[in-house]
């Protein structure tokens, strides 16, 4: 999601409610969605589940249903198709030749580093695109209680926030540490400036929380200081305390595998936040029924066909994922053919692609500033 609506458009929620599908629906998804990710990792540390059930059930029951929210409000939709068919089948063509690309190119050369390119890429983009998500939400909230977000100084203290704990972990961190720096990376901390670079990226994270608290107090804007303190402070326990910990599966093999519970932990929040999102916006949307958006009125525009619409596509993804081989257990497909372009290597391209045009669609259908349809829909 993109800022808020202009100060003119915000003034009219002045006296409205400032929950976006209600109290108790807010409360437990918006919100709810922090305690429900940090289960996941605390589990696995103390050993009462394990790591592979966790994974496997962030694939089928919110990576994959998220992904499905998009398209249940583009693809599907009739009106989009009609509309926009340069953005969708542009940025699903974009999605599919980027990493196929970068695999043959890997291919071609014997050498994996514009796959490995990509995927690293790929990583810091997905953390942007989460940032951005709650970002959004934000400044939702902040509109809905009557005022438009300082886009200038509260961005950047929220961004500063989030970000602040994601590099703090990839500084740290041995593995990170050893892909990017090989044989040059030392024991994590093992240095005086290292240690000053820590502490001083966890004392920027402190810092902007609290300056970022400060100006919502003094606004009076309450709702969205909950949500914003909400999201940030999940960010902070993950990567201050659960990264750290990593890898919790005792078995891991690979970046992928090594982080895999903070990753799952990570997308639940994002992923709850965003199928909650997505439905309010096709409950209210789809309204007007099958002659308007087509098979979206149908499928999403109420809970149990949009739930069970998002858990049928997860099926076919939760394969899409074994194929890649990225994850262990329950059977996962190693690696076939050569290591430059095998059946995993084309699987793990259109998983990553899946998620680039996921990214790339999403920055521009979530544009409420200058969507007065998006505008009628959630500041209703």
């Amino acid at each position: 999601m993109s800022a808020a609506p202009s100060a003119g458009s915000a003034s009219k929620t002045s006296g409205a409610t400032p929950w976006i599908g209600g109290r108790g629906f807010d409360l437990a998804v918006f919100f709810g969605a922090a305690l429900l990710a940090l289960a996941g990792p605390a589990l696995a540390v103390l050993g009462v589940v394990p790591p592979l059930v966790i994974v496997w059930g962030y694939v089928l029951f919110f990576d994959g249903p998220h992904m499905m929210a998009g398209y249940s409000r583009t693809f599907l939709d009739k009106e989009t198709r009609q509309k926009r068919p340069g953005l969708l089948y542009g940025t699903l063509a974009a999605g599919l030749a980027v990493p196929l690309g970068s695999a043959l190119m890997s291919a071609a050369a014997h050498n994996d580093g514009p796959f490995q390119l990509f995927l690293g890429l790929m990583t810091l983009y997905s953390f942007w695109h989460i940032v951005r998500q709650g970002w959004g939400i934000f400044a939702l909230y902040r509109s809905r209680e009557g005022q438009r977000a300082n886009v200038m100084v509260e961005r950047a203290l929220f961004y500063v926030a989030m970000y602040a704990p994601y590099i703090y972990f990839l500084f740290v961190h041995p593995a990170v540490r050893v892909a990017a720096l090989g044989d040059l990376a030392a024991a994590p901390l093992s240095r005086p400036w290292e240690i000053f670079v820590a502490r001083g990226l966890a004392l920027v994270g402190v810092l902007a929380l609290a300056l970022f608290a400060v100006r919502l107090v003094r606004a009076r804007a309450m709702t969205a200081l909950y949500y914003g303190a909400t999201t940030i402070l999940f960010h902070a326990v993950v990567y201050f305390v659960f990264a750290v910990r990593e890898p919790i599966f005792a078995g891991a093999r690979g970046t992928d595998q090594t982080f895999m519970v903070i990753t799952a932990a990570v997308s639940i929040c994002h992923s709850t936040q965003y199928i909650a999102l997505v439905f309010i916006h096709n409950a209210r949307r789809y309204a007007a029924g099958a002659s308007v958006h087509g098979i979206a009125a149908t499928l999403s525009a109420k809970a149990i066909p949009y739930l069970a619409t998002c858990l049928g596509f997860a099926v076919l993804y939760v394969g899409l994922t074994w194929l890649t081989g990225i994850y262990p257990g329950f059977g996962a497909q190693p690696p076939t053919g050569s290591p430059a372009f095998s059946v995993s290597r084309v699987a793990l391209s259109i998983y990553w692609g899946i998620a680039l045009q996921h990214y790339l669609l999403d920055a521009k259908i979530w544009r409420i500033k200058t969507d007065p349809e998006l505008r009628r829909v959630f500041m209703r």
